[in-house]
């Protein structure tokens, strides 16, 4: 599930990115994956190691696995759209990607509340 959540915002940020004129070729496939694949080996055997008891749970935990790079591929988002400021040239395919990145944080939104405790002070993962 990491994986193909990873997958997922790999494909969205290269299409957001192709959508908007920059070139996602090498920021992406050189850099982000190989790391990003390394990262998930790591969080995949933390998660293991620490969450065996809770595998009926995992949607909330993946949701703040994935929370702070959604924050990140929108950051970067922020940024191309800086370097390409011309916002009356919007391709119908960028408003698609970016509807599509819309409910992905929406669906986010959604699995870190519903795991919230309803007496638990706000911690980072609320806040973020």
């Amino acid at each position: 599930m990491i994986a193909a959540g990873g997958g997922l915002l790999l494909a969205l940020a290269g299409g957001t990115l192709n959508a908007v004129g920059i070139d996602p070729q090498v920021p992406l496939f050189e850099w982000v994956l190989p790391l990003g694949a390394a990262g998930a080996t790591l969080i995949a055997a933390w998660l293991v190691e620490s969450k065996q008891n809770v595998i009926e749970s995992s949607a909330p935990v993946l949701a703040r696995v994935f929370s702070p790079l959604t924050i990140l591929l929108l950051a970067a988002l922020l940024v191309a759209f800086a370097v390409n400021p011309d916002p009356l040239d919007v391709e119908r395919e960028l408003l698609i990607l970016m509807t599509v990145i819309l409910v992905l944080v929406l669906a986010l939104w959604l699995h870190t509340i519903s795991a919230r405790t309803p007496h638990a002070p706000a911690g980072f993962a609320d806040w973020l």
